[in-house]
């Protein structure tokens, strides 16, 4: 069941307010769809504080998280995506008791068929171990970088995630998040 798991021990906090990097490293497009996202946003963010988290996929098919900080200081995540994003959602409001949270991006050249899927995301302080469990039944273990931010972008079909786990340190599952395959 998606969102299954134990209750919550992590925090959605970070050394820094707001995780990532300054620099965003995006192009021009990219640059516009941070924009237009700080823009549309209802909870207005800080575009100061404007960070690049992590990013997979390559070309049209690129997936950035992208933070930034509300005006109570409190992280908010958004993803740009095609020259285009999505509202800035702030964590206190947004996650409730979720360890995982993700953004996915799929597509092909097929109305109906995907040949594509791209996946980015954070998970909470308490995870310690995230894998993929892909349509081939294969569990693999998913690097976190510094800000506990994960990126997967697999090659071919058997290779799709149809869950995300998260782990505690003691091994236990905190979360098992399903995503269609």
């Amino acid at each position: 069941m998606a969102g299954e798991g134990r209750t919550a021990d992590g925090r959605w906090a970070w050394d820094q307010r707001v995780p990532g990097t300054r620099d965003l490293q995006l192009p021009a497009t990219g640059q516009a769809a941070a924009q237009a996202v700080i823009a549309i946003s209802e909870r207005q963010v800080d575009p100061l504080s404007l960070r690049r988290v992590i990013s997979a996929g390559i070309g049209r098919r690129e997936l950035v998280l992208i933070a930034a900080q509300d005006a109570t200081g409190a992280p908010c995540l958004s993803f740009i995506f095609g020259g285009g994003g999505r509202q800035f959602s702030c964590l206190e409001e947004s996650v409730g008791n979720s360890a995982i949270i993700r953004f996915v991006a799929d597509g092909g050249t097929k109305l109906g068929i995907v040949s594509w899927v791209t996946v980015v995301g954070v998970v909470r302080s308490d995870v310690s171990r995230l894998t993929v469990v892909t349509t081939a039944g294969e569990e693999r273990k998913l690097a976190l970088n510094q800000w506990r931010a994960f990126a997967y972008a697999p090659s071919s079909g058997p290779d799709f995630p149809t869950a995300l786990r998260a782990y505690g340190t003691d091994g236990s599952l905190i979360e098992q998040f399903l995503t269609p395959a």
